[in-house]
């Protein structure tokens, strides 16, 4: 390789070896120094290199031996600052893989909001109690608990991560599309971008073959890994047919593995939708590509993804199409969904897409549209009914409350929960709660919910899910007999729990909102 050829390489190589360098530092100076150590030692180097074809595989062998080199050198060192003068962490043995773990903790404390991060560090760093973590952050002593368990979880997940992952994350594979057929060869642009290229073959490599499946048989096998029993996939439609005609209805959903709740959810609301709109031929899409890859791999079941849906609609020559989510709001799948559609609008006559389940965002809590009064309703007679219980008011004198946890979202559009909470007040419902997985926001944090049940002085609770599917979320996060969820953690507070599995899109007033917010979507096509 000449001296320009390298230089460009270096030059195209020198900010993925910074990011590679950060991760493993406790600042950016050191990070610097330690990535000028490798560009050094690369040029240095350099005469090695037999064919340029390997140039990465040789970059980044080197940068692990200088990297070693570095932490050898730092063996004696006793601390590891941490963001936001955090001073110092417990001293690490003398050797790379302790110094390793060490620089990995600090990487992920630098990833937790600042919430999270702040109560983790004056916990286990600091040694403060509770109590005074409390009164520094401006909390409850319970709010606390609930911010260091929850970090303890995404620490782990962030470890679990690194140990799967491994070196994907600093030496990606390289993929090289081969592309037949007329047209604009959109897949090689595309594939063009070496984190879409790494997206795609994590996605290829995600089956399992049938002797793998073969090792994970069983009654305590992981649902991930397609041991347990969710049903008869056959009674599914994937909807990924052809002969289309000109007017197509694209649902499009993120998608569940569980056969039984894609059936009574996503199936029950497109088969709505198909039997209201018969002269449009209603398709599906799902978001979420591990979610695909599952079933696939599972049970032999193909569903589009958005682009393969939006595909199939352009080579049918398809003309109108009218697009309805059926996502609970307008959050980041939503505008995902959007942008994915604005990419092929010039490839129909006519393109409309339809309100999210509970319609548009207020500015604040306050602002409350007709859509969220008629879930609050629907979803709250549902829960009532499968209770056993003669009215809400029955339910309330029996010391009974209902929980209806949502996914939650730090998207500007977790207002939505707090509107539906206020929603649930305003139609008198005093024993109805509103919750969230991820907590945000704050006040819908298992811990902020089960105070304010205990405080309002019930003894029993119904957990439901604000989710249109009851997928992994309501049969793990909610009913799941972890440590971690909702069922074990109000039952630890003392209180006798009761779990309904079931999602929005069985509720057959929930399918006829959707119905009207297609119709306003065909509206607009005409308008």
């Amino acid at each position: 390789m000449n001296d320009n050829a390298l230089h460009n390489r270096i030059a195209e190589a020198s900010k993925t070896l910074f990011s590679y360098c950060m991760a493993r530092t406790p600042n950016r100076w050191e990070a610097e120094d330690l990535c000028q150590d490798i560009l050094c030692e690369l040029v240095k180097s350099s005469a090695r290199l037999r064919d340029e074809r390997a140039f990465y595989a040789f970059m980044w062998s080197l940068a692990g031996n200088v990297y070693k080199q570095w932490c050898r050198k730092r063996a004696g060192a006793r601390t590891c600052p941490l963001p936001e003068d955090v001073a110092e962490i417990p001293a690490a043995a003398a050797d790379d893989e302790s110094d390793e773990v060490l620089y990995l903790l600090r990487r992920e404390l630098s990833l937790l909001s600042e919430k999270f991060r702040r109560a983790t560090v004056l916990y286990y760093l600091e040694r403060k109690s509770c109590a005074e973590i409390a009164c520094s952050l401006g909390v409850s002593e319970s709010m606390v608990k609930y911010l260091l368990f929850k970090s303890r979880k995404k620490l782990k997940e962030g470890f679990e991560m690194e140990r799967k992952l491994g070196m994907l994350s600093y030496a990606p594979k390289s993929l090289v599309p081969l592309y037949n057929g007329e047209g604009p060869n959109r897949f090689w642009n595309f594939m063009q971008s070496r984190l879409k290229q790494n997206i795609v073959s994590a996605c290829y490599n995600d089956a399992l073959t049938d002797e793998q499946k073969a090792m994970v048989e069983g009654e305590e096998a992981s649902p991930e890994y397609f041991g347990l029993d969710t049903g008869d996939a056959s009674k599914d439609d994937p909807r990924n047919q052809d002969d289309i005609g000109e007017n197509e209805l694209l649902v499009v959903s993120f998608g569940t593995s569980y056969n039984d709740s894609r059936i009574n959810d996503i199936k029950s609301i497109e088969d709505a939708l198909q039997e209201a709109y018969p002269d449009w031929s209603v398709r599906r899409a799902f978001t979420a590509q591990i979610i695909i890859n599952h079933i696939q791999a599972r049970d032999g079941e193909k569903i589009d993804n958005m682009t393969q849906a939006l595909d199939r609609a352009v080579a049918n020559g398809v003309k109108n199409l009218v697009v309805q989510p059926t996502h609970l709001m307008h959050g980041a799948e939503y505008d995902e969904m959007c942008a994915t559609i604005d990419e092929y609008r010039d490839q129909f006559e006519s393109v409309s897409i339809a309100e999210p389940l509970l319609g548009e965002v207020g500015s604040d809590a306050t602002v409350i549209n007709a859509d969220k009064e008629v879930v609050a309703k629907a979803i709250t007679a549902a829960a009532v009914e499968a209770s056993g219980f003669d009215s809400l008011e029955a339910a309330k004198e029996a010391g009974a409350a209902f929980v209806f946890m949502g996914h939650g979202t730090a998207h500007v559009a977790k207002v939505s929960y707090s509107q539906m909470s206020a929603q649930m007040q305003n139609l008198g419902y005093e024993n109805v709660f509103i919750g969230t997985v991820e907590g945000e926001p704050e006040e819908t944090s298992c811990e902020s919910v089960i105070e304010a049940v205990k405080a309002a002085g019930y003894t029993n609770v119904i957990l439901r899910p604000l989710m249109v599917v009851a997928g992994d979320h309501a049969n793990n996060d909610m009913a799941g007999s972890d440590d971690d969820s909702w069922k074990t953690m109000f039952e630890a507070a003392d209180f006798t729990v009761d779990c309904q599995i079931a999602g929005l899109g069985e509720i057959a007033d929930i399918q006829a909102l959707y119905i009207a917010h297609t119709q306003a979507a065909i509206d607009a096509l005409n308008a």
